[in-house]
């Protein structure tokens, strides 16, 4: 039985499993695989982005428009 299959059955999220093609030690995810240290990054990344996306619109806008603007 694969390692991802006995960490489900014991009612675990994360399990050893291969390197990432990027690299990082082996922790995954059991409900959809993927590396942990992966995902982290790329959550830090969007949140990173959106701040940047938050910040453009909110200089772009006349003063005190919150909301669509008409």
């Amino acid at each position: 039985m694969g390692k991802r299959i006995e960490a489900a059955k014991s009612g675990k999220s994360t399990y050893r499993g291969a390197r990432c093609p990027a690299g990082h030690p082996g922790l995954r995810y059991v409900s959809n695989g993927q590396c942990v240290e992966c995902v982290r990054r790329g959550n830090k990344a969007m949140a990173v982005r959106i701040r940047e996306l938050r910040a453009a619109v909110k200089r772009h806008r006349p003063d005190g428009a919150r909301g669509a603007v008409e």
